[in-house]
């Protein structure tokens, strides 16, 4: 486990967009390492880009599932989606580049490596940054990371 401590901010967002999913995220602190890494002084473009993709990839991810990867409908969504996927990749990779040493080995390990199981975590991440996007969407057009 990374021993860098969240801003109390950050941990404040993050229980509350728990309780705004009614459920516990699994990438919980990971999350609140992109948040404390993106927003720094003033919102990181990278953080925003990401989120935004993150957005993506949940909706996507649902239409191959309710569609299957096979169909026609869902063939650009499959293609969008590693697009997409590879994008969010770089962006995780650029955000955690500068952070302590720990914290890049959590990210490079749970999410960066090119196996099956990082890239269902990094996938998995993703969909849990977008209930941040959720959360801040609920709460009107200023609210932002």
């Amino acid at each position: 486990m990374a021993s860098t401590a969240h801003k109390p901010e950050t941990l404040l967002l993050v229980d509350s967009v728990e309780r705004f999913a009614e459920r516990k995220l699994g990438c919980g602190n990971e999350i609140a390492y992109l948040i404390d890494l993106g927003a720094g002084e003033g919102l990181n473009p990278r953080l925003e880009e990401l989120v935004f993709y993150a957005k993506f990839i949940s909706g996507a991810k649902n239409i191959i599932k309710r569609e299957g990867s096979d169909s026609s409908q869902a063939a650009k969504v499959v293609s969008e989606f590693k697009s997409v996927l590879e994008k969010s990749s770089l962006l995780v990779r650029a955000l955690v580049a500068d952070a302590p040493e720990d914290v890049r080995a959590l990210f490079h390990r749970r999410f960066l490596e090119m196996t099956h199981e990082s890239l269902n975590s990094l996938v998995e991440l993703l969909c849990e940054l977008a209930w941040v996007k959720n959360y801040l969407l609920s709460k009107g057009n200023n609210a932002s990371l």
